[in-house]
C-alpha cells in the first residue's frame, strides 16, 4: 500500500514536460505497435495526431489504474487488520481513503512545474477506485456463491 502511494508521490512529482513525455512515449508506442500490427503506412502527420488524440486517455486511464490498484491494496491492508469489522465498511473506508489520498495529490501537483491540481483529476481517480470496488465486490460474492454450492452438493 505504501510503496504505490510513493509510485503516485513519485509520478505526481514529475514536471509537466516529464509527465507529458512519458504519456507520449506511451502513446508513441501504441500507435507504432498498432500500425505494424494492421500494416498500415501512416505518414509522419498521422502518426502525430493519432499520438496527440491518444494523449488524453492514457494519462486518465493511467490516473483510473493507479488508484484502482491503490484501491486494492487499501482494501487488502484493511481487510488483513479486520478495520471496519464488516465488509461493507471496509469497502466504503477504502475508497474514502483512496480519495483523500488523490486530494492530497492534486494538492501536491500545485506546486510542481508545468502541472495543475485538478478536481476532475480527483474525480478519474475515484471513479478507478470506484470500478475496482465493484470489481472486487462482486468476485468476493462468485467466489461465496461458489464455496456455498460446493457445501451443499457433499454428502
Amino acid at each position: 500500500m505504501v510503496s504505490m502511494m510513493i509510485l503516485i508521490f513519485c509520478f505526481s512529482g514529475q514536471t509537466g514536460d516529464e509527465s507529458g513525455g512519458l504519456s507520449g512515449g506511451i502513446c508513441q508506442f501504441l500507435v507504432e505497435k498498432t500500425e505494424d500490427i494492421f500494416s498500415l503506412h501512416l505518414s509522419e502527420e498521422e502518426k502525430g495526431q493519432w499520438i496527440e488524440k491518444l494523449q488524453f486517455p492514457v494519462r486518465k486511464g493511467a490516473h483510473m489504474g493507479e488508484y484502482a490498484l491503490l484501491f486494492s491494496f487499501v482494501l487488502f491492508h484493511f481487510s488483513v487488520w479486520e478495520w471496519g469489522k464488516t465488509r461493507k465498511r471496509m469497502y466504503c473506508y477504502s475508497f474514502l481513503f483512496t480519495v483523500c489520498f488523490a486530494m492530497t495529490d492534486e494538492f501536491h501537483q500545485l506546486f510542481i512545474s508545468g502541472r495543475a491540481g485538478q478536481i476532475r483529476d480527483v474525480g478519474i481517480d475515484a471513479l478507478g477506485s470506484l470500478i475496482m470496488a465493484i470489481i472486487v465486490w462482486n468476485l468476493g460474492k462468485m467466489l461465496k456463491n461458489r464455496k456455498e454450492n460446493k457445501k451443499h452438493l457433499t454428502f
